[in-house]
């Protein structure tokens, strides 16, 4: 009799073993949820940087982690527009922690890529300057448009395409970062 009442002891232990890994499991998947639509607030500008972290930290511990990284998912989606504000909620989340670093270079990339877009619109007004001036128009009311450049979309497509690797790279860092801390 004492068998059968280990063997039923040990199915019991097994079961309530699953439980609980059932139990943690629905931590992370509440946690990846909360996460997410934090971060999604946080890259609508809905929820100031400083905010989300600490929206994060009142979560139950269990969730903190998948949450935080689910966040950061959730703000690297599209860095296109409104990157700043992205960004600066990427770097409130990674402050001190191992992905600070990538983050950081993901700002530097992205600050890079606008500096490019800023010299290319220099550079094309320049142009058109030129142009003007070759034409003999010229003097202090001429104000060339770098959107009216024929070649506009062309280099642009052309700055952008040496960019991406980089930029990329950086994302990916910034996401593996996020998923290993």
């Amino acid at each position: 009799m004492a068998e059968i009442k280990s063997s039923i002891q040990i199915a019991m232990e097994r079961a309530a073993a699953l439980g609980q890994a059932d139990s943690g499991e629905q931590d992370r998947e509440e946690g990846k949820r909360q996460g997410r639509a934090l971060g999604r607030r946080a890259a609508s500008g809905e929820l100031a940087p400083e905010n989300l972290a600490s929206s994060l930290a009142g979560l139950p511990q269990e969730q903190r982690d998948s949450a935080r990284q689910a966040a950061a998912l959730a703000l690297l989606e599209d860095m296109e527009e409104g990157w700043q504000g992205r960004l600066t909620a990427l770097a409130a989340l990674a402050a001190g922690g191992p992905a600070e670093a990538a983050v950081v270079e993901l700002a530097r990339v992205l600050a890079q890529e606008e500096r490019l877009t800023v010299d290319l619109h220099a550079e094309l007004a320049g142009e058109l300057l030129a142009g003007l001036a070759a034409e003999g128009i010229s003097g202090s009311a001429v104000h060339p448009n770098p959107a009216v450049h024929p070649q506009l979309k062309e280099r642009y497509d052309q700055a952008v395409a040496a960019c991406e690797p980089r930029r990329l790279a950086a994302l990916s860092g910034v996401s593996q970062a996020f998923q290993t801390s």
